[in-house]
């Protein structure tokens, strides 16, 4: 995949998976609640504290997007593409669950 590709659908798969296990489906909350407090607490404990940010990508879906998309198509632009893309879901879904509720 070259960087002057065009937004193909696998760029719109991979920001919908990163809006899906980052926030939007909730089975997916308690292991990574729980994975990402064993971390921290494995890096207190050894005075790691710079190691902390490495399970960021679980809970923030332009993190997730970003580095999925670099590793999937090795392409920084491409990540940066999946990971606007993957920003602009996750708006969409939260303004359409809030109009929901009200």
């Amino acid at each position: 995949m070259v960087a002057g590709d065009i937004i193909t659908t696998e760029f719109i798969e991979l920001a919908v998976v990163a809006n899906f296990i980052t926030w939007y489906f909730t089975p997916f909350d308690q292991p990574r609640a729980w994975l990402t407090d064993k971390w921290v607490r494995l890096c207190v404990k050894w005075n790691q504290f710079w190691l902390v940010d490495i399970i960021k990508p679980l809970s923030c879906v332009k993190c997730f997007a970003f580095w999925g998309g670099l590793i999937y198509t090795q392409s920084f632009i491409s990540a940066i593409i999946i990971s606007m893309i993957a920003l602009v879901i996750k708006n969409i879904l939260e303004y359409g669950t809030k109009q929901e509720l009200e």
